[in-house]
């Protein structure tokens, strides 16, 4: 499923820009002292930088550390499936996760989330066989690359609760928790000790990797809530069905489902007077945290996108795949009943495999139709194409939405770049730029959902400049212009400076 869309589409945006890093590294830049703007811990650039340098720069590999992440995901979901309920809900759990179309494309692509989950659920599975110093050094490993694990904590927490008072009890369990955090400690500060260091004294944008959560606890922090909460449910449910492959009703109603099922343990243990499972214990609080990420979701993350659920999926895979088998093995559905009852069941069971599988297929299928035909395809021909423009003299190039991927393809040539639209400015800036730099080479780079900008920026550099067109790539994703004067006694009026320094010299 991965290999089917590996690769495909150049890269863009936020894997475009890592790669830059990655890439800045391997080719001596070893503390990112330069050029670094970007809000997320180092380890994962440094992980690329080390793939680049075994293997040559070039989008693969780029791609190469998101795929193994991906890939080695699946043997761990097995194994927290196994130790929470059996191997059958392990083995369940893996193949509903190797097919998961949102799984299956962070997969492949260049972004962090892929090979952060990896992490983060390995930290878990040591955590629940209590190698502490491993599950502390792998939560650093995760901060290393992404801050997302910060929502993770209170889950750390209440696994760690739930583990010590289910093997102890009273003030020797609350001895054996503290033992255990300092067990957690230097394997975390390992980790967490250099990536404070390097945010604080060597990156060019200094502490700003913890900016955001300090000025978000300290409620000076301008979350820029996109949406009502009501909005973000109806996204939630779409983003269900994007990650999973299924409808979020088969979801949520699994998820609800395991609920009453823990539930009613936790009453029948009770009414026993009997200690409850631990997998059953962990489980229950794996489900806690599930609502518990929703409700930072709706209501408390400044924006949200489909991929953002990806963090918590497997424990929703983990939680579908354990009540499934959980059903099965009921006295209503059990394996001791007579030879038609179990084929009825593997029949049943048959036909829900395949039909998933077939939904997966056919949403992987059309994702990597998407890929094919995305509008950055071209991007390498295009910028071979636009090289000879940028080599000699000062040079600028205005774009929308393109100047990561350009960082990242156009790496060390000398030029500068732009987002020609700010808003409100409405592309003003772009003109105003323009008048202050008469001995500067202007281009404009259009990719094909852009090309309608063409009117706007016309009107706008009227009377003074006009945009031809240079170049465009086979495939018709790529323009790109130069922006000339059009009459130089039109630009020499604009700009006429008085002799003695004055404001207008600023």
């Amino acid at each position: 499923f991965r290999l089917s869309i590996y690769n495909l589409e150049p890269l863009f945006m936020d894997s475009a820009y890592y790669a830059s890093l990655g890439r800045a590294i391997a080719e001596g830049d070893y503390l990112l002292q330069v050029n670094h703007l970007s809000d997320k811990p180092p380890l994962f650039f440094y992980i690329q930088a080390l793939c680049f340098e075994l293997l040559g720069v070039s989008e693969s590999v780029a791609v190469l550390p998101s795929f193994l992440g991906g890939m080695i995901s699946i043997g761990i979901i097995y194994l927290l499936g196994r130790d929470l309920k059996n191997s059958a809900a392990g083995l369940l759990a893996a193949f509903l996760f190797a097919i998961s179309p949102m799984s299956v494309w962070l997969s492949a692509t260049g972004l962090i989330d892929s090979l952060f989950m990896a992490v983060t659920l390995l930290s878990f599975w040591t955590l629940i066989h209590r190698r502490f110093y491993w599950a502390g050094f792998l939560i650093g490993i995760a901060f290393g690359m992404k801050q997302t694990i910060l929502s993770f904590g209170p889950l750390y927490f209440l696994c760690l609760l739930i583990i010590e008072f289910h093997h102890h009890s009273g003030k020797e369990a609350l001895y054996s928790v503290s033992k255990s955090v300092f067990k957690m400690l230097p394997g975390f500060f390992s980790v967490f000790l250099p990536v404070l260091y390097w945010s604080m004294f060597l990156t060019s944008e200094r502490m700003k990797l913890f900016k955001y959560v300090l000025n978000f606890i300290s409620g000076t922090h301008d979350t820029n809530f996109l949406g009502t909460s009501l909005d973000r449910l109806s996204f939630l449910q779409r983003g269900l069905g994007e990650v999973v492959g299924l409808s979020w009703h088969w979801i949520i109603g699994l998820f609800i489902l395991s609920m009453l099922l823990l539930m009613g343990k936790i009453y029948q243990q009770w009414s026993l007077k009997r200690q409850l499972e631990l997998n059953d214990k962990l489980h229950f609080c794996y489900n806690l945290f599930t609502l518990f990420f929703f409700f930072l979701l709706l209501f408390v993350a400044s924006k949200y996108l489909a991929w953002y659920v990806f963090p918590v999926f497997p424990f929703l895979i983990l939680t579908g795949s354990i009540t499934l088998v959980e059903l099965i093995n009921t006295r209503y559905l059990n394996w001791d009943k007579n030879a038609r009852g179990k084929i009825i069941i593997s029949i049943l069971g048959a036909i829900t495999l395949i039909s998933v599988f077939s939904f997966a297929t056919a949403r992987v299928s059309q994702i990597g139709e998407n890929l094919r035909n995305s509008p950055i395809q071209g991007a390498q021909e295009i910028i071979k194409e636009i090289k000879p423009f940028l080599q000699n003299g000062d040079n600028f190039i205005f774009e929308e939405d393109l100047g990561w991927m350009l960082r990242y393809y156009l790496f060390g040539e000398k030029y500068r770049n732009l987002h020609y639209d700010f808003g409100d400015e409405n592309m003003q800036n772009m003109k105003s730029i323009l008048l202050q730099e008469p001995y500067t080479n202007f281009y404009l780079l259009l990719y094909r959902p852009k090309y309608s900008d063409i009117v706007p920026i016309n009107k706008i550099l009227s009377p003074e400049y006009r945009v031809e067109e240079i170049i465009r790539n086979n495939r018709d994703n790529f323009r790109f212009y130069k922006i000339v004067p059009v009459s130089p006694e039109l630009l020499s009026g604009s700009q006429k400076l008085p002799e003695k320094w004055g404001k207008e010299w600023e």
